[in-house]
């Protein structure tokens, strides 16, 4: 393999770690901010 092809390729790993990331952080912010409503609607 080529040298631009091994860069496309660790471009490529590097671009679906951060991408992954991101969605596992997003779904982890959407269940603690259900958590923290449910818990203020329970305090009158």
């Amino acid at each position: 393999m080529s040298r631009k092809g091994w860069a496309a390729l660790i471009a490529g790993a590097i671009i679906l770690l951060f991408a992954g990331r991101m969605v596992f952080r997003y779904l982890d912010w959407q269940a603690s901010q259900s958590a923290r409503d449910e818990a203020g609607a329970a305090v009158p």
